[in-house]
């Protein structure tokens, strides 16, 4: 049997393989999900899945500069809380949670962190808790909602001409590739969405937000037509081509000082 590839993943290390480990980490990737529903597409857990295993892949990508935190399981999903089986934290407390997470952390000397987000309902939260971080405990701090990253030059393939970001042709593409176990593929359906009464709303990209419930979007819990498009390849050139991007900015970003260091 092949030997795995080496990965600091604090989850399965002892605290004397963490203590030898940590003059060579330079940044710490805090996966973060949420439990919610993705219609009859994906399981519960699939933002987190595809976060633990996205941060895996880059841990993998810097071997040992990086070190991948538990992951955070539970994210701000109000919105979906019309579906059996979705749960949320309030922003309050999911803000608090990873800041504190991550000053703990901090104490064994890992001053720089990396969100690696699965639930694009998590940003604006996580955008706080890394200004927080930031300004408040000396630590660089960012985020990103990692299968995006790599995402824009699939659109072409991909793109069914619906509105899409849920349990989609890219979502369930991503989770096709990192965590198959969370796919149901054989009962993989498109999304039936509810027209938008208020205009220049609705879609994810859209320059205004309101706040919503999900089953104001979409019947079924689902956007897109992941039946039509989604494929494993789809999430494994996603994947490949936001790999490097991340790489390269966290060459950068571990290359910056603490604050208040200098």
């Amino acid at each position: 049997m092949a030997e795995a590839p080496a990965i600091h993943d604090l989850r399965s290390m002892t605290s004397p393989e963490v203590l030898a480990a940590l003059p060579d980490i330079g940044c710490l990737l805090v996966p973060v999900g949420s439990c919610e529903q993705h219609g009859p597409n994906l399981a519960l857990a699939a933002d987190a899945a595809q976060a633990a295993a996205y941060a895996r892949l880059l841990a993998q990508a810097m071997h040992p500069r990086l070190a991948v935190a538990p992951t955070v399981n539970y994210g701000l999903s109000e919105h979906h809380m019309h579906f059996a089986g979705s749960t949320t934290l309030t922003a309050e407390t999911f803000i608090d949670v990873c800041v504190e997470v991550v000053i703990g952390f901090a104490r064994h000397g890992l001053r720089h962190v990396l969100f690696v987000n699965g639930h694009g309902g998590n940003d604006a939260a996580l955008a706080i808790a890394c200004d927080r971080l930031h300004g408040e405990h000396g630590m660089q701090a960012a985020r990103t909602t990692a299968a995006l990253v790599g995402a824009v030059e699939q659109a072409p393939k991909l793109h069914q001409g619906r509105d899409v970001g849920h349990g989609c042709e890219f979502e369930v593409s991503s989770a096709m590739h990192l965590c198959p176990e969370m796919v149901r593929e054989a009962a993989l359906t498109p999304g039936d969405l509810v027209e938008s009464t208020v205009r220049h709303t609705g879609a994810l990209g859209s320059l205004i937000h309101r706040a919503y419930h999900w089953e104001e979007r979409t019947r079924n819990g689902v956007l897109g037509d992941a039946a039509a498009a989604a494929s494993a390849a789809h999430g494994r050139e996603m994947t490949e081509r936001g790999l490097p991007i991340l790489c390269e900015f966290l060459e950068d970003f571990m290359a910056l000082p603490v604050p208040g260091d200098g």
